[in-house]
């Protein structure tokens, strides 16, 4: 089936093409990363995420500093503690060693946060976080679907109606 052009009278793209374009996306979607604890760090390594340098110290004496433990889950958490008590731009989540570097604000804006280590046993997933996505507008109006929903953009953002069983 195709729908006709508003403008010229004639059959335009099958409404399945149409409304297959794009999914939209209705929040931003933070950027993340990892760090992962394999070994112990040696005193003042570093590892830096944005701008922020924090260095392993025995024991924490100060801001952007962490503390050094042997067994990899502390040293995750003692990683957390730092974050939680100096960062601004990002969160942070531990689970057995391997910590969860989350941008504080959703969108694209998070995939620039640079991410690097210069410390024993201890790995970064990339050289920035990633997949930080903003939230996709549309015309109001317009409508997408997917296998699930059907979207329509309104005039306070995409709305979703479930495709479900009855048509």
């Amino acid at each position: 089936m195709a729908l006709r052009d508003r403008y010229s009278n004639r059959y335009s793209q099958s409404t399945e093409e149409l409304l297959n374009q794009k999914t939209p996306v209705s929040d931003p979607v933070a950027a993340t990363g990892t760090v992962v604890f394999t070994g112990t760090p040696v005193a003042d390594e570093t590892l830096t995420i944005g701008t922020d340098v924090y260095t392993f110290k025995t024991p924490r004496g100060g801001a952007f500093e962490v503390t050094i433990n042997a067994n990899n889950s502390t040293q995750g958490d003692n990683l957390d503690t730092a974050i939680a008590a100096d960062a601004t731009d990002y969160t942070s989540s531990n689970t057995t060693g391997t910590v969860t570097i989350t941008a504080a604000v959703g969108g694209t804006a998070g995939n620039s946060i640079a991410l690097a280590e210069a410390a024993t046993g201890t790995a970064v997933s990339g050289a920035v976080l990633a997949g930080g996505a903003d939230t996709s507008t549309g015309v109001l109006g317009e409508i997408c679907s997917d296998d699930s929903y059907l979207y329509c953009y309104t005039s306070t953002g995409w709305r979703r109606v479930s495709l479900g069983s009855a048509y």
